[in-house]
């Protein structure tokens, strides 16, 4: 252009914006899934594989012990009376497990539930 101004620049086709806002999309939808998958995986840790047999063979432990090895129960009841605690470690499509610990935070008795 010979008068100095700039030439103004052209809008993408329309074709474009949705090609484009369709493969944000899915790349979206791709991340939040293998997040999902994930941390899905971290709610409950299978690191060691339990079955009843294995769930009996953290009796006499301490309960660092076994948060180290499974992760933070899915709930902690206190038992004001002994000390104790009850941890239950269950998530879906998973087997659950109950523990409980004495007022030194050893495990006294555990079991699979589901």
């Amino acid at each position: 252009m010979t008068d100095g101004t700039r030439p103004r620049p052209r809008a993408a086709p329309e074709s474009w914006t949705k090609t484009i806002s369709m493969a944000a999309s899915v790349s979206l939808f791709a991340i939040t899934v293998a997040a999902a998958i994930c941390f899905g995986g971290c709610a409950f840790n299978h690191g060691e594989q339990l079955d009843q047999r294995g769930a009996e063979k953290w009796i006499g432990k301490p309960e660092g012990e076994l948060r180290s090895a499974l992760g933070e129960p899915a709930e902690a009841i206190p038992f004001p009376d002994t000390g104790g605690k009850m941890l239950i470690y269950s998530a879906p499509n998973a087997p659950h497990y109950v523990f409980e610990t004495n007022g030194s935070g050893v495990i006294d008795r555990a079991a699979r539930t589901k």
